[in-house]
């Protein structure tokens, strides 16, 4: 279940709001050298917000307005202003620092990560019926047990679990865009993409499934499909899996749109579904391992953090 921050022409930003790590409030705390001055958080998780940037964490919480300020302005440094949601998502960590003094949003969810959409993925996501959408319940997210949350919403909307089906339209299995959260347990093997543009070789999509590096695909253009479904052929996979690259400031660049747009082209031509991977370092962990092909060394890096965001 996921929280949607910001949805524009550029793409959308959300936090999955109903899967819980093994981290509780004081231990996350405890690791940014804080204490946790609010004994009503002492038993709140952490959640999974998503796989791009988990090691940074994101405060949901209600609007907190600077003191003597007006209008729109928040009190902390780096936060979003969530349109027609009555909530702020912040990032920088002067409300751990109010909450480690007993202040602080009286109502906050935190989680590492985040989820993410390229230009035009949600929309066609929602197209294809992937994701039931309900307005958001405050209750259900600040005051609902994880394990309850997804019931609660579906009855929002006048629906009970057994009444919603486990696949899409005419196809078995929802993709996620990069919630992760939300992969099928029937998935059992996967195809991995670390995108590139190396001169002069054109594209190459190294290849990983459960195993080493299966191939390098070296092609331009409509080409490189070929070889896509013959890999998909051989390996018969349930889901596709694309590095995403960032800058290092989680800023999108040309390559980060050419690689959306390569998973949509891969959602497309073979009807399965397609997860997206914040790639940023997976060449340069690959090259610190002395891999003979860092590129496909990469794809087996990228297939090892998606699947560890499974678990």
């Amino acid at each position: 279940m996921v929280y949607l921050c910001e949805h524009s022409e550029r793409g959308a930003l959300g936090l999955i709001i109903n899967k819980p790590t093994d981290i509780k409030l004081p231990g996350l705390f405890e690791k940014v050298d804080l204490p946790l001055g609010r004994p009503d958080l002492s038993d709140a998780p952490v959640f999974l917000g998503g796989p791009v940037q988990t090691e940074r964490g994101f405060v949901l919480h209600e609007p907190m307005q600077a003191l003597g300020e007006q209008g729109e302005e928040s009190a902390y440094a780096s936060t979003m202003v969530i349109p027609g949601g009555g909530l702020e998502m912040t990032t920088s960590k002067d409300v751990l620092e109010a909450l480690a003094t007993g202040a602080g949003p009286r109502r906050v969810l935190v989680t590492l990560g985040y989820s993410a959409w390229g230009e035009g993925q949600l929309e066609s996501e929602l197209a294809e019926n992937t994701w039931l959408t309900v307005g958001a319940d405050l209750a259900v997210i600040f005051d609902t047990p994880s394990t309850s949350a997804t019931t609660a919403h579906s009855a929002l909307l006048g629906l009970q679990a057994w009444q919603i089906s486990p696949g899409r339209g005419t196809h078995e299995g929802a993709p996620a865009p990069s919630a992760s959260a939300a992969v099928s347990p029937r998935f059992q093997t996967f195809l991995a993409f670390d995108f590139g543009l190396p001169p002069p070789a054109g594209l190459r999509q190294p290849v990983a499934g459960h195993g080493p590096a299966a191939a390098t695909i070296q092609a331009e253009g409509d080409a490189r499909f070929a070889p896509v479904a013959r890999a998909i052929a051989e390996w018969q996979p349930d889901a596709l899996v694309v590095g995403v690259p960032y800058h290092p400031d989680g800023a999108s660049h040309d390559n980060t749109r050419r690689a959306q747009r390569f998973a949509r082209q891969l959602r497309g031509r073979f009807g399965l579904p397609v997860f997206e991977v914040d790639e940023r370092y997976s060449t340069t962990e690959a090259l610190a391992t002395d891999a003979r092909d860092a590129d496909a060394a990469s794809a087996c890096i990228i297939l090892e953090q998606f699947l560890r965001s499974l678990s």
